[in-house]
């Protein structure tokens, strides 16, 4: 009851259509989102060992609640989302098979080789060698968790998790607040995940909501049945990541360290600021190269940061490469646009003219929309709203449509954080 009247509030404010913003700019090549942003009310569907998983109405994403220790918590996702864990890593592993070879020339050599000679099975097992030494214990145990109730074994469950870290994706990052966002909202930040609509993981959308017992705080990662770490999401620590690929980055690849998307999750499970996620990227024996964004609502800011193992650049308003008149100078305003940076397209530095001082949660899904940004899934963190606004791809008379041209939907951040909506009877 306490989860309905929760959504219910949530909906009067947020079931309003996603406002149809200014006249979409030429150089655009998206359409503005005419379905509505709405509140859908979870259903509960069933429980395991303190986990829960929910249904929404007209969406075909399983909300998830798991609270307890790391391996508890991987019990409770394995066993959960069985059925289409099962179903989803053969099909990931053929779908990595066939597409491999578009994704070679960007790959370190020694990874390149390995594929030549001996296959992805094999690649993959090196990033996981190289990787495992710099890798927290906890993800070791949310692996050995699931597999203990998924049926899949600990290999296959390690290797396909690491995945992003041989396949970055082109993407939207955007983070306003202060003079660049609408009265009442304040940090407000858009994650969009463009990745192509050909993938596997099209079927089985997940919100996860982590809720660990010993340690850290609840927070929630857009992703895939039985995919761990993040590149989409927000915590009640009041800290946001985002994502894309360094695609111009031409110095030292490596493939020995922490993996970028564990890092990502570890920021929002463990750090309280901006310092202590700073902190943590310095300290880090980092691999692949990536924009990493940074939100902090407390300090009410957003970071972007070229990432990679060489070096790390953290941006801001004042001293981002800004290049017109392609990509302007704003107040309180960072973003790169799904293109490889420097981009020479217009689109979304014409979009935020039309939107700066005025941008909120419904203003980002139609800059998505328009921008054509944000295919596989998208999110817009609006912490002072309480609200992580989400869109995933939709199957629609035999093919797949964009999460930027989808209904997008409210989900209240109260609801998500509260440890109460784990292992509910019911």
């Amino acid at each position: 009851m306490r989860a309905a009247l929760c959504f219910i509030a949530a909906a009067a404010a947020a079931a309003c259509a996603a406002a149809a913003g200014p006249t979409p700019p030429a150089s655009c090549d998206g359409a503005p989102n005419d379905f509505p942003i709405t509140s859908p009310t979870p259903k509960l569907v069933r429980s395991f060992g303190g986990g829960s998983r929910y249904s929404m109405a007209g969406t075909n994403i399983s909300v998830l609640h798991l609270r307890g220790s790391a391996f508890e918590m991987g019990q409770q996702y394995g066993s959960l989302m069985r059925e289409e864990i099962i179903q989803l890593f053969p099909d990931m592993y053929t779908y990595i098979d066939e597409q491999i070879d578009n994704f070679l020339e960007k790959l370190p050599e020694s990874i390149r080789k390995a594929i030549e000679e001996y296959g992805v099975p094999a690649a993959l097992q090196i990033t996981v060698d190289a990787t495992s030494p710099y890798t927290p214990q906890h993800w070791f145990d949310l692996i050995n968790g699931m597999s203990n109730t998924s049926g899949v074994n600990v290999t296959d469950i390690h290797r396909l998790i690491l995945f992003p870290e041989l396949v970055k994706a082109a993407c939207t990052n955007i983070g306003a607040w202060g003079a660049a966002t609408a009265s009442g909202t304040d940090l407000l930040a858009l994650r969009a995940l463009d990745f192509g609509l050909d993938k596997p993981l099209n079927k089985f959308p997940v919100l996860l909501n982590f809720h660990p017992t010993d340690g850290g705080a609840s927070h929630s990662v857009l992703s895939w049945a039985g995919f761990l770490g993040t590149i989409t999401g927000m915590s009640s620590s009041g800290m946001a990541v985002t994502e894309k690929v360094w695609d111009a980055y031409t110095e030292l690849q490596n493939i020995v360290g922490y993996p970028f998307h564990f890092l990502m999750q570890d920021i929002l499970w463990n750090d309280v600021d901006t310092d202590q996620a700073l902190s943590r990227v310095a300290s880090a024996n980092r691999t692949c190269a990536i924009w990493l964004g940074i939100a902090d609502r407390d300090n009410d800011q957003f970071r972007l940061l070229h990432y990679s193992y060489r070096r790390v650049d953290v941006y801001n308003p004042k001293n981002f490469p800004v290049y017109p008149p392609y990509h302007d100078r704003f107040q309180d305003l960072v973003f790169v646009d799904k293109h490889v940076q420097p981009s020479h397209h217009m689109c979304l530095n014409e979009l935020m003219h039309q939107y700066w001082g005025n941008l909120d949660a419904p203003g980002a899904v139609q800059v998505s929309a328009v921008h054509g940004t944000g295919d596989l899934h998208a999110a817009v963190y609006d912490y002072a709203n309480d609200q992580m606004v989400i869109s995933v791809t939709t199957f629609v008379d035999g093919s797949w449509r964009p999460a930027h041209a989808s209904p997008w939907f409210s989900m209240d951040t109260k609801w998500l954080w509260d440890p109460s909506n784990a292992g509910r009877a019911l």
